[in-house]
C-alpha cells in the first residue's frame, strides 16, 4: 500500500493517502480559526472551550483540548508535539503578521513594547538584544495583521499545499529509518519486528484495548512498571526497568546518554552513538534489534509465565543473543563468549578494524 501512496514521479501510482488527506482537512479548521476569529461559529467555539483556545489557535498545547468532542480533541493534536501524527507539523508552517506593537514613522516602523511592570536592568539588556533581533525583519506599509502559512507563496493555507507539505514530512521522516532497518545484517525476523515498532503495530496491551482484542489480560499497564500504559514507546524506551536496560547495556561500551523516547527517534540516535566509525554500524545496529526482540521475550514471559523482571536476566539475554547472531553473520568475528561479555566494545572495534582497516 506505501507504493501505492506514493507520487507518481516516486514510483507509485499516485493513489491519495487519505490518513494525511484528512489531516490537511483538519488543518484547514485550525486555519479558518485563526483568519476568521470573528466568524458566528469561531465565537460559539469560543463560548464553549474558552478564548485562550480560540484566539490563538491552540497553538500551543491548552488544557481544554484534553477534553470534548473527538474532533476538537483532533484538532488539539495537530499542534501537539507529544500526540498524533506528524508531531506539531501545523505550528511549524504558521507564523503570526503583527502590527499591534509599534507604529510607522515617516515610512519607517519603530517597535514600541509594553511591559507591565518596570524591567530589571539585568531584563533591560534582554530587551535590547530582543530589538536587535527583530529590526531585521521587514514589515509592509499597508499589510493588516494577520496569519501567514510559510508553506505558501500567497501566505494562505490550502488543503493541496497542506497535503503536499505532510507527503514530503512523512518521506522524509521514515526513509533513513526504513533504508537502514532493511539493510541492516539481521534476521529477517528481527527487521519485521522493528519495522512492526516503526508503525505502531507491535501488540502491546494499549494497542490491543484499541482494536478491542484485550482479551482476558487485566489492565492495559506495562507488564514491566506496572505503572503507566503499555504503549510501544514506553514499555521498549520510557518506562523505568527498559531504561535501564538500555543505560546498562551503553555502559558496557562506557556510553552515558539520555535516550529518545520514540523509535525512530532512538534508532538513529543509537546508529549515531559510535560517532563516524561507519566500520562499527552494521555490527552495532544488531544490538539494538537483538535489544528490543529481547525486551518483548522479557514482557511476553512475564504475562504468560508469570515471571518477575530481573536486570541481569535480561542483560544475559541481550548479551547471549548479540554473540550468536555476531558470531554467525560478521566474518572474522570469533570472540568467546566470555571475551564478549567482559568486553563487547573492543571486541566489535577489534573486528571491524580487521574487516575493514
Amino acid at each position: 500500500m506505501e507504493r501505492g501512496v506514493q507520487v507518481k514521479r516516486g514510483r507509485g501510482f499516485g493513489v491519495k493517502n487519505l490518513g494525511l488527506f484528512n489531516l490537511a482537512l483538519l488543518g484547514k479548521w485550525r486555519w479558518r480559526m485563526l483568519s476568521s476569529s470573528e466568524s458566528l461559529w469561531v465565537k460559539v467555539l469560543r463560548s464553549i472551550y474558552g478564548v485562550e483556545a480560540v484566539v490563538r489557535g491552540g497553538l500551543v498545547d491548552v488544557e481544554c483540548f484534553k477534553k470534548g468532542s473527538s474532533w476538537w480533541r483532533d484538532l488539539g493534536c495537530l499542534c501537539n508535539r507529544d500526540n498524533g501524527f506528524n508531531k506539531g507539523w501545523f505550528n511549524e508552517g504558521v507564523q503570526r503578521r503583527v502590527g499591534s506593537m509599534g507604529e510607522w514613522r515617516n515610512g519607517v516602523w519603530c517597535w514600541l513594547l509594553n511591559w507591565r511592570m518596570s524591567l530589571f536592568l539585568w531584563e533591560q539588556d534582554e530587551v535590547n538584544v530582543l530589538l536587535n533581533k527583530v529590526e531585521e525583519v521587514s514589515l509592509v506599509h499597508g499589510n493588516e495583521d494577520g496569519w501567514l502559512w510559510v508553506n505558501d507563496k500567497n501566505g494562505t493555507y490550502s488543503v493541496r499545499n497542506a497535503y503536499k507539505v505532510l507527503q514530503n514530512e512523512v518521506r522524509n521522516d521514515n526513509y533513513l529509518h526504513y533504508k537502514r532497518l532493511w539493510t541492516s545484517m539481521v534476521p529477517s525476523k528481527l527487521k519485521c519486528f522493528a519495522w512492526r515498532l516503526f508503525v505502531g503495530g507491535v501488540p502491546t496491551r494499549m494497542n490491543l484495548a484499541r482494536r478491542g482484542n484485550i482479551g482476558s489480560l487485566p489492565s492495559t499497564l506495562c507488564a514491566f512498571c506496572g505503572e503507566l500504559e503499555e504503549s510501544s514507546d514506553h514499555l521498549f524506551f520510557t518506562c523505568s526497568l527498559s531504561y535501564s536496560v538500555w543505560q546498562k547495556l551503553y555502559s558496557l561500551f562506557g556510553i552515558y546518554s539520555i535516550l529518545p523516547s520514540s523509535t525512530g527517534s532512538n534508532f538513529l540516535s543509537h546508529w549515531h552513538l559510535f560517532g563516524e566509525a561507519k566500520n562499527f554500524h552494521q555490527q552495532w545496529m544488531t544490538i539494538w534489534f537483538v535489544t528490543i526482540w529481547s525486551l518483548w521475550l522479557v514482557r511476553n514471559k512475564i504475562i504468560f509465565d508469570e515471571s518477575s523482571f530481573h536486570l541481569d536476566e535480561v542483560m544475559f539475554i541481550i548479551n547471549l543473543h548479540s554473540w550468536n547472531l555476531l558470531s554467525a553473520r560478521f566474518k572474522g568475528f570469533s570472540f568467546s563468549f566470555l571475551e564478549w561479555v567482559w568486553n563487547p566494545s573492543s571486541c566489535i572495534s577489534y573486528n571491524s578494524h580487521r574487516l575493514y582497516g
